[in-house]
């Protein structure tokens, strides 16, 4: 009789259990939202939301982290999305920064209005944000824009000898979002990859004191623009080239000059111009200009000026080019 009363209990047991997993499984939901906060990202909260199907209870689903988009997965007919301050890691509600009205999970975008104040944190704004159950179509950016400009390099080997030294053979500009630089190996000359250190902010090449053979090194560089909201990320790979001489810079050679003493020159009068610097233009004949007949019925006339003296009569004398001399040995 105890045996049989115990197997009973057990399954009862049982059957109840299975009816708890049934029950807690489908109070999980199956739709999936995206929520996009807008002003509601001020401070830069962690999302959770409170959801529920009608009798029955509900359970928090956490969005994570602070983003332009926020997935919240398996919500049941009912929401409520929650702000929680940054680094939050659980739910709370007498932590919660605020949290929307009660929502229902449909088909369609509106706006979440009236965000209502936590009774701890009165006097908090309200915030306005839009959410979807339609996966959002990602919006096209535009080419980051990034420039670089290399040039060859040159270091002395007798000065690596006492120290090190750092060149930047390459020049960033017009990049949109961060800038990173990494030092690519295969492409790097193997004898100097691990005595250089290049900035991943400004791309300055460094090489450590040493002795190092006079030739010229490649340096493979990948420099990388993170983009932004507008502009999409771009990597470019580059090798620029640093050339070891017995100095780093030619010196420039001084040469010794004698001049030669001036010749002895005269200067006369010029006979074509007699002096002046000036002669008759010899375009429109000393005369200034021309008349020129506009009608032929009535013989109407009109004077334009010479294009070349513009009415001066006089240009520049061609002998002399205006000095009024001219030099003679």
């Amino acid at each position: 009789m105890i045996k049989r009363t115990l197997s009973a209990f057990l399954a009862a047991l049982m059957l109840i259990c299975a009816l708890t997993a049934v029950s807690a499984t489908a109070a999980e939901g199956t739709k999936t939202v995206y929520f996009h906060p807008g002003v509601a990202s001020v401070d830069n909260p962690v999302w959770f939301a409170w959801t529920w199907s009608e009798g029955e209870e509900g359970h928090w689903v956490n969005g994570g982290k602070n983003a332009e988009t926020i997935v919240f997965n398996k919500l049941c007919d009912n929401v409520v999305f929650v702000r929680m301050p940054n680094g939050s890691t659980q739910p709370d509600w007498d932590a919660a920064l605020n949290q929307s009205e009660d929502l229902k999970v449909e088909n369609v975008s509106f706006t979440v209005t009236r965000w209502a104040d936590s009774e701890n944190n009165q006097g908090k704004r309200n915030f306005t944000g839009e959410w979807s159950s339609k996966k959002p179509v990602s919006k096209s950016k535009s080419p980051n824009p990034i420039k670089l400009t290399v040039s060859e390099k040159r270091l002395a080997a007798s000065a690596l000898k006492k120290s090190q030294k750092t060149v930047k053979p390459v020049k960033i500009s017009s990049a949109k979002g961060k800038v990173t630089i990494k030092k690519v190996k295969k492409g790097t000359s193997a004898s100097i990859y691990k005595k250089i250190k290049v900035n991943s902010a400004t791309g300055a090449v460094t090489f450590k004191k040493g002795s190092y053979a006079k030739k010229t090194y490649k340096i493979k560089l990948k420099i990388k623009a993170a983009g932004d909201s507008s502009y999409s990320a771009k990597t470019i790979t580059k090798t620029v080239r640093v050339m070891i001489t017995t100095k780093a810079k030619a010196k420039k050679k001084t040469m010794a000059v004698t001049e030669k003493p001036a010749s002895e020159t005269k200067k006369t009068a010029c006979a074509y111009c007699n002096g002046t610097g000036r002669a008759f233009c010899t375009a429109c004949g000393g005369r200034g200009g021309s008349y020129v007949t506009i009608d032929e019925t009535t013989g109407q006339t009109v004077y334009l000026p010479c294009t070349v003296c513009h009415g001066t009569l006089y240009t520049t004398c061609p002998y002399c080019k205006g000095t009024g001399y001219l030099e003679t040995k």
